[in-house]
């Protein structure tokens, strides 16, 4: 029953997905924002982008973008429900969609499929481009919006995000 929500050949509406997928994105994003209130910086726990960008790997190209763009509502509308303002919520929001999209972009373009049977190059390859060079894309423009609204250090705020 559960696999239905996740392989894009089951019977669950491609609008159900997309909809589960912003739940998810929701709440994973408030939680992080919680566990991070009471200070002003960057949520140290994200988990956020790993579960959007493995659900969206998991279905077909159906609704792909409209499935980014979800990700980067859910996402905003956390922001904005912890007090974040307006141009840093879309800043950040951004940054996370950005690197959402890169994991799945170049995972797509490099015909990587989460149900090919696993093999250690495809493990590798997955960690590098998901869990290396997609968190320096949203690290970059992340540390420029906090750098830009807030003066924040670039180089301070990307190694928090990166690592």
């Amino acid at each position: 029953m559960a696999n239905r929500w996740f392989d894009e050949n089951r019977d669950a509406s491609p609008w159900l997905r997309t909809a589960f997928l912003a739940g998810a994105c929701l709440v994973l994003s408030s939680l992080s924002l919680l566990l991070s209130q009471p200070s002003d910086q960057i949520a140290m726990v994200w988990g956020t982008n790993a579960v959007a960008a493995g659900l969206i790997l998991r279905w077909d190209y159906v609704a792909l973008a409209s499935r980014l763009a979800t990700a980067f509502l859910a996402i905003l509308a956390a922001n904005l429900l912890f007090g974040g303002g307006l141009a840093v919520s879309v800043g950040l929001s951004l940054a996370n969609a950005a690197e959402i999209s890169f994991a799945v972009l170049v995972l797509r373009l490099l015909h990587w499929r989460p149900t090919a049977p696993l093999s250690v190059p495809s493990f590798l390859l997955a960690v590098l481009v998901a869990g290396v060079a997609a968190p320096f894309v949203g690290a970059v423009i992340g540390a420029e919006v906090m750098h830009v609204l807030f003066a924040t250090p670039f180089v301070q705020v990307a190694m928090t995000w990166w690592a």
